[in-house]
């Protein structure tokens, strides 16, 4: 459609501009031709002049000038007209310019709407894409948090394992202690049994050497009087208050003090087999005054150890309990 209207505006151009020269032709043809005329009829009259000839020379002088006055006006317009051609054939020109840009304008603009298809096609394309990278990023997402649960639970199992074995050599530092302990309660044990047994061995020795004293001393008397001075288990307050010996009986009470003896060591030996409703005077009952002076001696010491050596045993299932614990909490 530009192209036709271009090319009728070019014909039209082309039509003015040869009107114009064709009437600028005619115009001067037309000049040359009175010019010819007027130099005719001046050599006429110059001709009839000269052969004295009276004639009118003004005849046909205002037609003449309307003619030129016509002619003057005529060009003066058509030089207008050229001067207004001209400028339309400017404007015409720049129109056409701009047509044919805007020609140009639609062409490309023809040739990238036949390119939208395709570029729909491909921003479909890219959209399939961005999906399947969204669908892709959630499936990391996923795997990212399932490798920070992991990490998670490794480190937990770590720490699992680090307490574990600060437990464990926890709890054998403990056994050792508890150990040594017990030996060291084992010897002060046995220290305190031999130390016993030296102390009841001393006493018998002493009751033995004082029994046979007495006896020879009794011996002696009746030797010499044909009669005993006092009986025998009467010696017991006469050596009270001679000062000899403190607390002897002179009763013959051998096997009780044994069997007493045999109780006493097998309560320290096996502590747990003593009620614990039974008093000190229960466990001490038929015993001689020395025997009970000599457990009075040893039973605080004994008490007191078996008390320091239950604590500790306490104390060390306690340890052992909240450690089991901590390891057990994650």
């Amino acid at each position: 459609m530009f192209d036709n209207f271009r090319d009728r505006l070019q014909t039209v151009q082309h039509d003015l501009t040869q009107g114009w020269k064709s009437i600028a032709d005619k115009a001067k043809a037309v000049n040359k031709k009175l010019v010819r005329k007027t130099t005719f009829i001046t050599d006429e009259i110059v001709e009839s002049g000269d052969q004295c000839f009276s004639c009118n020379l003004e005849a046909g002088s205002e037609i003449l000038s309307k003619y030129q006055k016509q002619w003057a006006e005529i060009h003066e317009a058509s030089r207008e007209c050229a001067g207004r051609a001209q400028s339309a054939d400017q404007i015409i020109s720049e129109f056409s310019k701009k047509c044919s840009e805007l020609h140009t304008t639609m062409s490309m603009f023809h040739s990238e709407l036949a390119l939208l298809p395709e570029v729909i096609k491909n921003i479909e394309t890219a959209k399939a894409d961005i999906d399947a990278f969204g669908g892709q990023i959630e499936v990391l997402d996923n795997l990212m948090m399932d490798l920070e649960e992991a990490c998670e639970k490794l480190d937990l199992e770590r720490r699992k394992a680090a307490q574990g074995l600060k437990l464990s050599m926890l709890r054998h530092n403990r056994e050792d202690d508890l150990e040594v302990l017990k030996e060291e309660l084992q010897s002060a044990r046995e220290r305190k049994a031999v130390k016993l047994l030296h102390l009841e061995r001393q006493a018998s020795i002493e009751k033995r050497q004082v029994y046979e004293d007495a006896f020879l001393e009794q011996m002696n008397y009746y030797i010499q009087y044909g009669k005993t001075e006092e009986p025998i288990s009467m010696l017991h307050s006469r050596s009270r208050s001679s000062g000899s010996l403190d607390d002897v009986m002179l009763e013959d009470d051998t096997e009780l003090h044994t069997k007493e003896l045999d109780d006493f060591f097998g309560s320290e030996t096996e502590p747990s087999e003593v009620p614990s409703g039974v008093d000190k005077e229960q466990t001490t009952v038929g015993l001689s005054s020395e025997d009970e002076e000599l457990l009075n001696q040893n039973l605080p010491s004994h008490t007191a150890e078996s008390t320091a050596q239950n604590a500790t045993e306490k104390e060390s299932t306690d340890v052992v309990k909240e450690n089991k614990e901590d390891s057990e909490q994650p």
